[in-house]
């Protein structure tokens, strides 16, 4: 698709035909128009005709896309990890109030926690999400498709090491909580032993070669800097044998660190 989707032949960008533009031949008032076109090209124009549009990208971009049926077969043949993670976040999670997971993917820790709205910008991804019964609405962390203080808590899990800002998301994630509203974030902490082994061999992972793991300190810190205290914390999967793990206060031990964050009012 052009940058600048072309005029119709018998306007300029004003909209009327000058006696003097009329007495030209074709070729001098196609110079014509593209030199005046180039003068009303504004800066927002140019924001809004871009090759490409920004849904395009994310599918694009999200390695997800190509790997959903391998994505849940994790999930299934690892079962005994996957419950020990749900267990994690729902020693921390509110028991009542709407809540929202963004990067829902397809859907497998919302339903497994009773969450029926998420956002998810890979179209494959939150097809099978809906599947289960989750309102997706296609969109990513930074610019979150939700209005101010729709949501008493939101959940995210394992979404920090593909954003493009983190901090971005986490100030997204602010406006759309109501006040003292809550963000449980789950990621994989790089801090921990089986994080520097994810960190060292994330170039073996197509989906993971180009993600930026955190560490429990980092995630903290950019929570504080966008205006959430931090309240509990919880562990888990210090082995990926396929077992049930326990679940510990604190952060440093477990690969799978679950923190639970509350909306500061300012």
């Amino acid at each position: 698709m052009p940058l600048y989707p072309p005029k119709s032949n018998q306007e300029t960008p004003n909209g009327r035909i000058s006696h003097n533009q009329q007495r030209m031949n074709n070729g001098e008032q196609d110079q014509f128009l593209m030199k005046k076109e180039k003068e009303h090209i504004t800066a927002q124009n140019v924001k809004s005709r871009i090759y490409e549009s920004k849904e395009d990208v994310m599918q694009k971009n999200n390695p997800f896309d190509r790997e959903v049926e391998e994505y849940e077969e994790w999930f299934k043949t690892n079962d005994k990890l996957l419950l020990s993670e749900l267990a994690a976040i729902r020693e921390l999670i509110p028991t009542s109030g709407d809540g929202i997971e963004i990067g829902v993917g397809t859907g497998i820790f919302a339903s497994g926690l009773g969450i029926g709205h998420g956002v998810e910008p890979s179209k494959k991804m939150a097809s099978e999400a809906m599947k289960k019964g989750i309102n997706v609405l296609n969109g990513v962390a930074e610019e979150i498709p939700v209005d101010d203080g729709s949501y008493q808590f939101v959940l995210m899990v394992t979404v920090d090491c593909f954003l493009d800002d983190v901090s971005k998301a986490f100030s997204e994630v602010r406006r759309i909580l109501v006040n003292n509203g809550m963000l449980i974030i789950a990621f994989l902490d790089k801090a921990t032993p089986l994080g520097e082994l994810y960190e060292q061999n994330k170039h073996k992972h197509r989906s993971y070669q180009h993600a930026n793991f955190h560490t429990s300190a980092e995630i903290v810190s950019l929570l504080k800097i966008a205006g959430f205290e931090v309240i509990e914390k919880r562990q888990t999967i210090y082995s990926l044998e396929n077992m049930l793990q326990d679940i510990k206060s604190g952060v440093g031990e477990g690969v799978f660190a679950v923190i639970k964050a509350k909306k500061i009012n300012v």
